[in-house]
């Protein structure tokens, strides 16, 4: 069974698609496409994908352009995936020709920090782009996903008709470009666990109310302003199927995402 699974892996892997669809079929990426590596743990979907023919292929000297999508839970393997993929050099794109300069970069809707490297030198590389569609997971997994996205310059994009809620907009803050497609949505809510079952079996959500890690985060990758004001909502909110819920628009407001698409 495990060679059969193996060699049904590998022929998959060495299809190429005409287009191929992310965030479990709500959005669809145009140009010719490969699968690289399709991960499962639990209900954490993770492919690693790559466009061989395309607008954003073309500006690569690889000739390639590989993009992550991500659908489900954030859990204690995330940060790990996602890692071992972007730390790769074989995966990123270098840019061909002259770098933009600060100015143009800015005007593209990337962060402060990325324009100022990549309008340095020459063989500039583009971020990664990772697309994340989830309900949550783990507020510390969320932390981990988020420093890894930031050190390893990507790009976090909320695909089309799909949330990234709780822990999932927390490592989203960390992409160094951040966008959100339309009829997508991200959603905070404040740290909580549960209690003991009552009689009913029902279990109580015990709500934090302050988390100095997070305040400091927001704070960090989103200004003193919009940081602490994006935190305050957050902790206004103690849900477990609900929060502070902003579509594109609003997002932008709070310096959450630098464009829309």
């Amino acid at each position: 069974m495990t060679k059969i699974a193996l060699l049904v892996s590998f022929l998959f892997s060495s299809f190429i698609f005409a287009s191929i669809d992310i965030a479990d079929g709500n959005h669809v990426m145009e140009g010719k496409w490969k699968v690289i590596k399709n991960i499962e743990i639990n209900d954490l979907t993770i492919r690693h994908l790559r466009q061989i023919k395309g607008k954003k292929s073309e500006i690569c000297t690889s000739g390639h352009l590989d993009i992550i999508d991500l659908v489900g839970p954030i859990n204690k393997d995330t940060a790990d995936i996602i890692e071992r993929i972007l730390s790769t050099p074989s995966n990123r794109c270098r840019v061909k020709g002259k770098p933009p300069s600060y100015s143009q970069c800015k005007g593209e809707g990337f962060s402060a920090n990325f324009c100022e490297r990549i309008s340095k030198g020459p063989n500039v590389e583009f971020p990664i782009e990772v697309y994340m569609s989830s309900g949550g997971g783990l507020l510390k997994s969320g932390f981990d996903l988020g420093e890894i996205l930031n050190k390893y310059n990507t790009g976090t994009i909320i695909p089309w008709h799909s949330t990234c809620a709780s822990s999932c907009a927390t490592a989203f803050l960390g992409g160094n470009f951040r966008t959100m497609s339309p009829e997508s949505s991200i959603l905070f809510h404040a740290p909580y666990n549960y209690g003991k079952s009552n009689s009913y079996g029902s279990r109580k959500v015990i709500c934090q109310s302050q988390n100095p890690e997070l305040e400091k985060y927001m704070i960090k990758v989103l200004g003193e302003k919009d940081g602490k004001k994006v935190y305050e909502r957050t902790m206004d909110y103690c849900d477990a199927s609900g929060g502070w819920k902003l579509n594109p628009d609003a997002a932008l407001m709070y310096n959450i995402i630098f464009k829309t698409l």
